[in-house]
């Protein structure tokens, strides 16, 4: 049996036998190829050998097989190579040895792991989180929550959004998923407008985001009341319905504050003089300018003090975000920064530590069940500097001021976000909130909600 197959596997016949050669595959004559199957299971079965002597001893080979289903007759076959012998393919094998009960043991062991693997859900690797985000020509797709706002319990999950934005466009351009949002805040709405802008200048890219198309009506005349559309520059594609008698968010760099120019405020001013005297609150128009002005003036003075930071902030990413927007009966004032904080400015004032203490005994007599943060203490005392006992000169007085306009509306608020602390004032019941934020809220924001009364009214 031996010298037979040496003999039908000697070097003329194997080349005699050959049909065709592409590449590292063969097409074997189907004959050979069916007498040497049969013959070498023999001499393996036999023998117990796993190498077979072709020709001469000094040829020690392998016959490989890989039977194709898909192409009878003929069998297509790797070349002669050296190694361990292969069994067929999609056909008839050819066994090394018998199999053992212990072997179908180990298979079944094998086979009810690996489902049980494939069925258990995988625990969180970070190095690997980045591959949630589908891509769509070379954009990163990041979905925006459903509702772009941070009041009622949505902060987290809104600054978790922000985080993940400023992070990918480390990476590359950024493609914003608005299909899902429902509602939009505008306080939340002009940090977002604020963090875009500002990823704009940092990477000198002004197509470095995109977004999708809502299917909000509601939210397509929210964002292109405010620009949102211009600031991304798809404006031409977007829906052109806007509120009436609105305005865009406005953008005051530090640059044109050195140059005295005031364009970006004077718009401001003179949408807030016409929407107060269209609401015939003329009493109270010299109040609300000064509580505007002074806020303004105030964050010029600190948001970007060289001081508060490891490393001068370089001019062009040195900005202010103003919106304002009368609907209805209400009027929304909101400032936002992207500075240092208020926590962090009046850490440095003499008269902080005392006052940030007579605050803490006023929050232990109102008997709070969770503990409240440093940094929601010290935006107290920056309310309530203007009117302590601690003032000494006329500044500082802007969050004073704008307080003493809400209390002059019977449902008017104002709320306050900076570093780990949230302060809230409203004029039902004279209501104060301090809170403790789950992560940092970088910079500050200010929002004054106030209410316009008629000109029946007055």
């Amino acid at each position: 049996m031996v010298e037979e197959v040496a003999r039908m596997a000697s070097q003329d016949e194997i080349d005699g036998s050959l049909i065709s050669t592409a590449g590292n595959a063969r097409t074997w004559n189907p004959e050979f190829l069916s007498r040497a199957v049969t013959l070498v299971g023999n001499v393996y079965k036999h023998l117990q050998k796993r190498v077979l002597a072709l020709g001469s001893p000094s040829k020690r080979q392998e016959i490989g097989v890989n039977v194709d289903a898909a192409m009878p007759p003929t069998y297509r076959a790797c070349s002669l190579c050296r190694g361990r012998f292969r069994s067929v393919k999609y056909g008839p094998q050819i066994s090394m040895k018998k199999r053992t009960e212990a072997d179908f043991v180990r298979q079944d062991i094998a086979t009810r792991r690996s489902t049980q693997n494939a069925q258990t859900k995988r625990k969180y690797n970070p190095l690997k989180s980045e591959n949630r985000f589908r891509k769509v020509f070379s954009r990163t797709v990041i979905t925006a929550p459903a509702s772009i706002s941070f009041f009622e319990k949505r902060y987290d999950e809104f600054d978790k959004f922000i985080k993940e934005l400023n992070k990918l466009c480390r990476s590359g351009r950024i493609l914003i998923e608005l299909k899902n949002v429902s509602t939009v805040k505008s306080a939340a709405l002009l940090v977002l407008y604020a963090n875009i802008e500002q990823l704009q200048k940092l990477h000198n890219d002004k197509h470095i985001i995109k977004t999708t198309c809502t299917s909000s009506k509601e939210v397509a005349v929210i964002l292109r009341t405010y620009g949102f559309w211009n600031l991304t520059g798809e404006s031409r594609s977007r829906p052109l319905r806007a509120y009436p008698d609105s305005l865009e968010i406005c953008t005051m760099t530090y640059e044109a504050h050195l140059q005295k120019d005031k364009s970006e405020l004077r718009k401001l001013l003179k949408y807030a003089q016409a929407s107060v005297l269209k609401a015939g609150m003329h009493e109270g128009k010299v109040l609300a300018y000064n509580a505007i002005t002074e806020s303004i003036s105030n964050v010029w003075q600190h948001a970007y003090d060289d001081d508060f930071h490891a490393s001068p902030v370089p001019l062009p990413l040195r900005n202010w975000w103003f919106i304002a927007q009368r609907i209805d009966d209400q009027f929304f004032i909101a400032v936002y920064d992207m500075g240092a904080g208020i926590p962090a400015t009046i850490s440095t004032k003499p008269w902080a530590a005392a006052l940030i203490e007579t605050i803490s005994k006023w929050v232990d007599l109102k008997g709070y069940k969770v503990l409240v943060s440093p940094d929601a203490k010290s935006i107290k005392a920056a309310v309530d500097y203007g009117r302590s006992r601690f003032k000494l000169d006329n500044r500082g007085k802007g969050l004073t001021e704008a307080k003493d306009f809400v209390q002059r509306n019977p449902h008017g608020s104002m709320l306050i976000f900076s570093g780990l602390g949230h302060y809230e004032y409203k004029t039902k019941d004279d209501q104060e909130t301090l809170e403790t934020l789950g992560s940092q809220f970088r910079g500050t924001l200010i929002q004054w909600n106030l209410m316009l009364e008629t000109n029946d009214e007055t």
